[in-house]
């Protein structure tokens, strides 16, 4: 009490300012997010300085732009690239093309990579072409990996910028072909090595099984072809135990696939698993957002692009977004 009253009125004010300052995010109000979508919209917030994808409204709003207006809204994003004044706003163009997905973005991203050799474009493509998944984009894929390990050399626009987002593209498609280099990149210690011992794992391992829920949702469902596909954390490679946010549900991840279990309390128990669904308003896209934590500050945050095949979900793009 003694240290307030010699501070006086300015600073017990400065010292109420710092302590509001440290309120969660829970805690501040957020703005709204614009409740239509279009690609005018869209290509207005692609613009925006300083806009991260994980932010809200906007960068939320961005991503589920892309997927809610799926083609539709390439040409507004292919005019942004194009006139795009700096890297963040290109990085954010090629990142809503690739959430996008299809033919028409990689054709996109191809042809502007092939003029630019921009890494950011690079990324983007990459992140975009397991979405179609075709054996030359495979082959694209698999040789950016072998130009980066120096074993090849494409007939194309020279060495290729590499980074996880060739490797998570490799993983979704469940490349074979890429087992030799992917194994090679492991045992050299590289500073993607830990990331291609995950898709290696993936690709060996194939699918995962997921159990059958009783009555399942839309939601549910775009969430177990994400544990399908696997659901990549930093725990240990066999076993995993996730409590679901805002769920009594917890994921339990063994040698054989995923199980379910239900209890009665289950609030912030770690380590827990947060998903934020969206799925277009057509029913034929869907984004899983997740995000892992694992204890005070360590965890991990991937998004999941999926379209409906049939009548399953199916994972065909995968993002690391944060970690932590």
């Amino acid at each position: 009490m003694c240290a307030l009253r010699f501070a006086g009125p300015i600073g017990l004010g400065l010292l109420v300012l710092l302590i509001a300052s440290c309120a969660t995010d829970q805690d501040r109000p957020l703005p709204p997010m614009p409740s239509t979508y279009s690609p005018e919209l869209l290509a207005e917030v692609l613009g925006r300085k300083h806009l991260d994808f994980e932010s809200y409204p906007y960068g939320v709003y961005a991503k589920r732009s892309a997927i809610e207006l799926g083609e539709k809204a390439v040409p507004s994003i292919a005019e942004v690239l194009h006139n795009a004044s700096n890297d963040e706003i290109r990085r954010n163009a090629c990142t809503a093309l690739a959430y996008v997905g299809g033919p028409k973005s990689v054709e996109i991203l191809k042809d502007c990579y092939s003029r630019t050799g921009d890494s950011i474009i690079m990324m983007g493509l990459c992140l975009a072409l397991s979405s179609v998944g075709s054996p030359t984009d495979r082959q694209y894929l698999l040789e950016t990996v072998e130009q980066y390990l120096g074993n090849g050399d494409s007939a194309e626009s020279g060495p290729r910028y590499f980074d996880r987002s060739t490797l998570y593209a490799l993983g979704v498609v469940r490349e074979q072909q890429a087992i030799p280099v992917l194994e090679e990149l492991v045992r050299r210690q590289d500073i993607l090595s830990f990331e291609a011992s995950q898709v290696l794992r993936w690709i060996k391992r194939g699918f995962f099984a997921v159990p059958v829920l009783e009555n399942p949702t839309e939601r549910d469902k775009v969430i177990l072809a994400v544990l399908r596909n696997g659901l990549e954390n930093t725990l240990d490679a066999q076993t995993a135990h996730l409590h679901e946010v805002d769920s009594n549900r917890s994921w339990l991840r063994s040698p054989d696939g995923w199980e379910v279990a239900y209890t009665d309390d289950n609030p912030d128990r770690m380590p827990r698993v947060r998903f934020e669904v969206f799925i277009s308003s057509d029913g034929q896209r869907a984004l899983c957002e997740t995000g892992q934590t694992f204890g005070f500050l360590a965890g991990v945050g991937y998004d999941y692009v999926l379209r409906r095949d049939a009548s399953e979900w199916k994972v065909v793009g995968m993002n690391m977004t944060w970690i932590s």
